[in-house]
């Protein structure tokens, strides 16, 4: 150490190398699943909190003056954006069924903004555009993303990938099926299958 201060390019390598670590944030780990796990509780909690709690708690309330943009009633808009608001987020934060659960919810939050709030971003009246904007980046970034491996759906999708494991010197799909009936045979019915 004490020779890298009395060289000035090797302090100067230095400080360069210690300005890309700072920079590229190299001390902290990168890792997706965690950022996944993060944008769904973070990013679709509140929804749930503001939105999906309000409409199961003010149901039958809310069921005589909310707005029917699609003009299918106001009841069916209402348990529309109940199981948008509600149950679909809540899926999301826990992560099960999220690919199915997030285009739900982004239709419903989309037809908000489209027909109810006309399309509101800036300017007055605007009060909630950049945070319906927010829901569905987050939307279509879980949709295409999938929930990660800190999820239900993670959990299920490792635990199928380890069972699926292909036996050596299978090759083809119809000795996968016939070794696995073999295998089944003989554990269920002690009795030794011939190859």
């Amino acid at each position: 150490m004490i020779g890298c201060l009395e060289n000035p390019s090797t302090v100067n390598e230095l400080e360069d190398h210690m300005l890309r670590n700072v920079l590229r944030i190299n001390y902290i780990p990168v890792n997706q699943d965690v950022g996944l796990l993060a944008l769904r509780v973070a990013g679709i909690g509140p929804l749930f909190i503001r939105h999906g709690l309000e409409k199961i708690f003010t149901f039958s309330a809310m069921a005589a003056h909310f707005p029917d943009p699609l003009h299918i009633g106001a009841v069916p808009s209402l348990i529309f954006a109940t199981l948008s608001d509600a149950i679909c987020s809540l899926l999301m934060i826990v992560g099960l069924a999220t690919r199915w659960a997030t285009p739900i919810s982004f239709v419903n939050i989309f037809a908000a903004w489209a027909f109810v709030h006309r399309f509101q971003f800036l300017g007055r009246g605007a009060e909630s555009g950049e945070v319906t904007v927010l829901y569905l980046a987050i939307l279509l970034t879980l949709f295409l993303s999938g929930a990660g491996r800190y999820s239900i759906d993670g959990s299920l999708r490792t635990r199928h990938k380890v069972d699926n494991k292909v036996p050596p010197g299978i090759t083809n799909r119809f000795q996968l099926i016939t070794q696995t009936g073999k295998r089944y045979f003989r554990k269920c019915c002690n009795f030794a299958v011939t190859p």
